[in-house]
C-alpha cells in the first residue's frame, strides 16, 4: 500500500517552484511562499523512504506547536500523509506529521529529501 501512494506522487520535485507548491499545498497555515521560493532557489527534492529515527525535528522558533494540526493528523492514515520535507535529516516541513508518526511507533516514512541541483 505504501508502495501505492510512492507511485502517485512526484518520484522528483524539480525545482524551487515545485518544492513551493507541494508545501503550499500540504500546508494547513499560511506560508510565506516567497520565503520558500528563495530557500529552495537551486535545488530539487527527492521521494524516498527513510528511517525515522534518523530524522531530527525543527526547533520551536520556526515550528509552533498546535494541538489543532496535531488532532488533524492523527485522523490521516499515515498510507495516505504527505511526505516530509527534509534536508540533511532535519525537517523543514512536516514536524507535525513527524512526531504523530513517532507516536505511532513508524519507523520508516516518506520524506521528500532536498539536494542542490
Amino acid at each position: 500500500m505504501i508502495l501505492r501512494l510512492l507511485e502517485m506522487l512526484k518520484p522528483i520535485l524539480k525545482n524551487n517552484d515545485e518544492i513551493t507548491d507541494y508545501i503550499v499545498r500540504n500546508s494547513s497555515d499560511e506560508v510565506d511562499e516567497e520565503f520558500i521560493l528563495e530557500y529552495f532557489d537551486g535545488c530539487k527534492a527527492i521521494l524516498k523512504n527513510s528511517n525515522i529515527n534518523c530524522l531530527i525535528e525543527n526547533d520551536l522558533n520556526s515550528n509552533l506547536r498546535s494541538s489543532k494540526k496535531e488532532k488533524y493528523f492523527k485522523t490521516l492514515s499515515i498510507v495516505t500523509m504527505p511526505p516530509l520535507v527534509v534536508e540533511n535529516n532535519l525537517v523543514l516541513d512536516g514536524n507535525h506529521r513527524l512526531r504523530i508518526l513517532k507516536d505511532l511507533d513508524v519507523k520508516i516514512v516518506n520524506i521528500y529529501d532536498i539536494i542542490l541541483i
